[in-house]
């Protein structure tokens, strides 16, 4: 009776370590990319990518390393239609992974269930406006892990046209959506003046500009409108017809910044009437 016991505690510790054993590295792992809350870096245009690794409790205990890289090899890339971008994946603390051979990149994990990753492109916020794909081969490292095969992860990212706008003098920086009011001073009109607007523009793609004159290329005395001076806008040396509204590209694609200027220019009138004239002109840029 004794000897039966006794075998009998041997087996069922055999079992229960033979359970733990099947356990071991079990259960389901997920990259996420969370595209829609996609950061840009003011300072240098860069594009910051949230993503999250997922790890079930059984992975989680002996998943040691994450493992990345392009599928076809070479540097992590985004296909775009006709052009690609290359992009890097970062730790939480936004350091860059480690690097292991000449394609796989490398994170180390710590047996947690969750970690916080970062997609980071380089000046994205300057990529042609269009659809981004990026496609990963995955894999996690460490016990049993060892043996599985790669799995492929993708994101979309999609780069929207814009259009930012500085003016010499203003305060803060690029202007607001809702545009800013300057007033240019042209002096005394009974002789020929000339002022300069210099404009600073940035933009992914082609840029317009639309010009439209309140008195239609006219400065207007203020008390009496049927006293006015003629007067002309120009832009990269070509007049720009007032009478109705003006439409002309400034730029294709000035992702690295374009200095531009709209230059004003009145009519001399020796003999026009003493007062204050003035004109409203309303500038519109805006990305096609």
């Amino acid at each position: 009776m004794n000897a039966l016991k006794l075998m009998l505690g041997v087996w069922l510790g055999f079992a229960l370590m033979s359970a733990e054993a099947m356990a071991e590295c079990e259960g389901r792992w997920q990259l996420d990319f969370v595209t829609a809350a996609a950061q840009i870096d003011t300072n240098n245009d860069g594009v910051w990518i949230p993503a999250h690794l997922h790890l079930d409790r059984g992975v989680s205990t002996c998943a040691k390393q994450l493992i990345v890289r392009q599928p076809q090899g070479g540097p992590l890339q985004l296909q775009g239609q006709g052009t690609m971008a290359n992009y890097q994946m970062m730790r939480a603390n936004r350091q860059q992974l480690n690097h292991l051979g000449r394609d796989h990149h490398v994170m180390s994990l710590n047996g947690a269930q969750q970690y916080d990753l970062w997609v980071y492109i380089a000046q994205g916020k300057l990529l042609s406006p269009g659809r981004y794909q990026g496609m990963l081969d995955v894999k996690l490292a460490g016990g049993k892990l060892d043996q599985r095969g790669w799995q492929r992860h993708g994101f979309d990212y999609q780069v929207n046209p814009f259009v930012q706008v500085k003016l010499a003098g203003v305060q803060g920086g690029w202007l607001q959506p809702a545009g800013t009011s300057v007033r240019l001073h042209l002096g005394d009109l009974t002789r020929r003046n000339q002022r300069e607007l210099p404009v600073y523009l940035e933009s992914n793609t082609m840029v317009s500009m639309r010009v439209s004159s309140k008195n239609h290329g006219a400065l207007v005395h203020v008390e009496q409108s049927q006293h006015q001076v003629p007067y002309q806008m120009l832009f990269a040396g070509q007049v720009i017809d007032l009478a109705s509204e003006a439409q002309l590209v400034i730029a294709e694609r000035a992702k690295t910044g374009k200095n531009v200027s709209l230059v004003f220019e009145n009519q001399a009138s020796p003999y026009a009437r003493a007062g204050q004239y003035e004109d409203v002109v309303t500038v519109s840029i805006f990305a096609r």
